[in-house]
């Protein structure tokens, strides 16, 4: 956490870094998202069995993840199901031709999960 506040301050400042991280622990007790809770949540706005969906997301737009981006998409595939359609973009930043081994590292962390 240190790291991340050290970081955090170079580029924010050492006050707005550690305003930024008391306001993840605070969402972490008062808002706990896991696999149940996002199932609920998607099912809530409409997301059925069988649903073909498009998902375009950045996993720090939700807030703290119990189980991060893995719990994310098994969440999405829970609440979808098996007959279920799940579509991801990936954009690749210019890349015409995009494979996973030669630019892992700037793919979407939630894009891999899903890929593999």
């Amino acid at each position: 956490m240190l790291r991340k506040l050290a970081r955090g301050r170079k580029k924010y400042g050492l006050r707005r870094s550690l305003k930024r991280e008391l306001f993840r622990q605070i969402d972490k007790i008062l808002f706990p998202l896991n696999r149940e809770t996002l199932v609920s949540a998607f099912r809530r706005v409409g997301v059925a069995k069988g649903a073909t969906i498009c998902v375009h997301s950045s996993l720090s737009r939700l807030g703290y993840v119990d189980g991060g981006a893995d719990a994310v998409v098994d969440a999405l595939m829970e609440t979808v199901g098996k007959v279920g359609c799940i579509l991801m973009p990936c954009f690749s930043m210019g890349i015409l031709a995009f494979s996973l081994t030669k630019e892992f590292s700037m793919a979407p962390l939630i894009y891999l999960i899903l890929a593999f």
